[in-house]
């Protein structure tokens, strides 16, 4: 039997049963890329805490943290990785229905767990993957799809053309897992991400279309239009200023000579 993909709710349903079941937790690592600080014995891990209701919060791309967690259930070790995001007090876990989900866990416990011990790095994203198309004009500009706001109402209409947005690094993290909590939809320029669905700005919607960057802000103002009417407009003045001579040569030529 698969072992519950959802580890936060086997935990709590643990710490309600765990006598009946004949299952405890035994043992926390918080790791880092050098090294982890455990906490095992059912004394300190009685009353550990693990998460609450998932949120539709997903925090920037920051340093973190992998939790390892281990359940004995009558002899057999249980053990599983979650992560643990301290400047955002999120952990994340992998649903295999949902991606990545989040929830909120501001303990003490889980903190203290971290005292002296280096963090995992920002991951560096090396390319974005929207559906089959893969960006590569400033792929971690991308990274601005984890905590853009909803430009309005989000209520998706028509086809359900959801497209799975995947980050990759060169090492796993929450955001470049390749379970993603990420989707886009292009015929209604809206983000699903987690349990949330957000709106884009339209000139965003237009740079993931177009497989583009998304530094410049991904505001409603017609960029690209004034660009091109800016170009016209200097072409129509490089234009004029090479007709008036000419017009002005015609004239000398035509005009009447006297005797």
């Amino acid at each position: 039997m698969k072992r519950l993909v959802f580890a936060f709710a086997l935990l709590a349903l643990l710490a309600v049963s765990a006598p009946a079941m004949a299952k405890e937790l035994t043992n926390v690592s918080v790791c880092g890329p050098d090294g982890c600080n455990d906490l095992s014995g059912p004394g300190n891990l009685r009353d550990f805490p693990t998460g609450g209701e998932p949120t539709g919060q997903t925090p920037a791309p920051a340093a973190f943290y992998e939790v390892r967690y281990t359940i004995d259930a009558e002899g057999h070790n249980d053990a599983w990785t979650t992560w643990y995001v301290p400047s955002a007090k999120l952990v994340a876990s992998v649903d295999e229905r949902e991606g990545i989900t989040w929830m909120p866990l501001d303990a003490p416990e889980l903190a203290a767990l971290t005292k002296g011990l280096k963090a995992f790095a920002k991951p560096e994203v090396t390319s974005v993957t929207i559906g089959s198309r893969e960006v590569t004009d400033d792929p971690a500009s991308y990274f601005r799809l984890f905590t853009v706001e909803s430009d309005g109402y989000a209520v998706p209409q028509g086809l359900a053309d959801w497209e799975p947005i995947v980050f990759h690094s060169k090492s796993k993290s929450p955001w470049t897992a390749a379970e993603t909590g990420l989707f886009y939809s292009p015929s209604n320029g809206m983000l699903q991400r987690g349990i949330e669905i957000v709106k884009l700005p339209s000139g965003m919607s237009a740079d993931i279309r177009a497989g583009d960057s998304l530094g410049g802000g991904g505001s409603n103002f017609p960029w690209r239009t004034v660009f091109f009417a800016l170009v016209a407009a200097v072409a129509l003045l490089i234009a004029a200023s090479l007709i008036r001579p000419l017009r002005r040569r015609v004239l000398i030529r035509r005009a009447p000579t006297t005797a």
